[in-house]
């Protein structure tokens, strides 16, 4: 009775491998590392918690928004401002 998790590795086949694994079930996958993000959003996951997200949810946000509209470089150039607040 799950109705989703959250993977906080910023593996890309672990990630994958979990997306592909609730595909067309009624389960959610939430990225873990907001560090992974983008790929994640590339993966089919629309929700973030990580470590930093207290501290910039706003990016977060606009990096979900600006990846639905379609900008994926402005998208990507918001995942580059969030890794590295995450890494200092």
């Amino acid at each position: 009775n799950l109705a989703g998790v959250k993977i906080s590795s910023a593996n890309a086949e672990i990630l994958q491998d979990a997306v592909w694994a609730a595909k067309g079930h009624d389960f959610v996958i939430i990225a873990g590392n907001e560090c992974a993000y983008y790929s994640a959003l590339g993966m089919g996951i629309r929700g973030v918690i990580g470590q930093g997200c207290c501290v910039n949810p706003e990016l977060l946000k606009l990096e979900l928004e600006r990846y639905e509209a379609g900008d994926r470089d402005e998208a990507f150039e918001i995942q580059r401002a969030v890794t590295r607040l995450v890494q200092e």
